[in-house]
């Protein structure tokens, strides 16, 4: 039998089952929503099969140090989720929680109270930040569902793990994937090799973007092939997707256009260019791509051309 228990702006239905809540569905226009950890004196054990799917106004989620389980599909397809938090344990996941939630950035993890992880808690919270943004973007990588790991999330054989997924993605041949995507049959999807290869380019150009700017447990080899990555689809390259990325996507985002040039994705050989097809677009970047140009201190030997001066 579903029962009810209502939240600020909506309600959530649950289940009795082994005498713990099993919440099995949600309606209502939650902005912020906090699960408790009891309801009618009962443990907040799971989250069911789609329970959360498709929540309309769902920006940020906080799961009790109770849950232990969460199905397939619970939060997937909530087009505004941004953040959930987990208890830092062990948890059974099912299929793709969080499929299709493209504007979460964050899955943080809190530890509990009555069962400390003193390795975590000593993280800085720069590093726990960072493990949240790794985390979030793990969850959608294809074929890693065994990245969805709240327990050990930020330990160096989770980061190995996820920083493997993350090159198997780079080294995929742009093609591979298209036929399957063609026989899904969708009308609305361009399916043309064209498109789909820029897209595939444009996926892993984000990939290396958000893991240079989030470098926790990064190694140096992982840290150089995605910085060549970058470089070899920037301005003036056969491909261009790490510019088209930033200029359409990122160009309001000033540590993602100080990374740009920082790694030398924009150069004098290319900056004319730069600058011609930004047009009046992304002033604040623009502005900084010129004091690059016209400072002395762009020069490579000259160390590092942010630690020069301050916008």
């Amino acid at each position: 039998m579903n029962l009810s228990y209502d939240t600020e702006n909506g309600t959530i239905y649950y289940k009795v089952l082994d005498g713990n809540v099993s919440i099995s569905g949600y309606s209502g226009e939650d902005e912020e929503l906090k699960l408790p950890m009891k309801i009618d004196g009962l443990l907040v054990r799971r989250i069911e099969k789609k329970a959360f799917m498709g929540s309309r106004k769902l920006r940020t989620l906080n799961l009790p140090d109770s849950i232990k389980d969460v199905g397939d599909w619970a939060f997937a397809y909530c087009r505004y989720l941004e953040e959930v938090t987990f208890p830092r344990r062990h948890m059974k996941s099912g299929i793709k929680p969080f499929l299709g939630d493209l504007r979460l950035r964050h899955i943080y993890l809190r530890e509990r109270k009555q069962y400390p992880d003193i390795a975590w808690r000593n993280k800085s919270e720069e590093d726990k930040e960072m493990v949240s943004v790794l985390l979030a973007h793990s969850v959608n990588l294809e074929e890693a569902d065994y990245l969805f790991d709240t327990k050990h999330a930020g330990n160096p054989d989770w980061t190995s793990k996820l920083d493997a997924r993350i090159r198997l993605l780079m080294e995929e041949p742009d093609e591979e994937g298209h036929t399957d995507m063609i026989l899904c049959g969708e009308e609305d999807i361009d399916c043309t090799i064209d498109n789909f290869i820029k897209e595939k380019r444009k996926k892993k150009v984000r990939t290396a973007f958000l893991r240079l700017l989030n470098p926790y447990g990064l190694e140096d080899d992982m840290r150089m092939m995605l910085t060549d990555y970058l470089i070899s689809h920037s301005v003036g390259c056969a491909s261009e997707e790490t510019w088209i990325v930033l200029r359409d996507e990122k160009g309001f985002d000033r540590k993602y256009y100080e990374l740009y040039v920082d790694i030398g994705c924009l150069c004098h050989d290319n900056y004319q260019a730069t600058i011609h097809d930004i047009g009046s677009g992304n002033p604040e970047m623009k502005a900084f791509f010129i004091r690059w140009n016209d400072s002395e201190a762009a020069s490579p030997e000259d160390g590092s051309y942010f630690d020069k001066f301050d916008l």
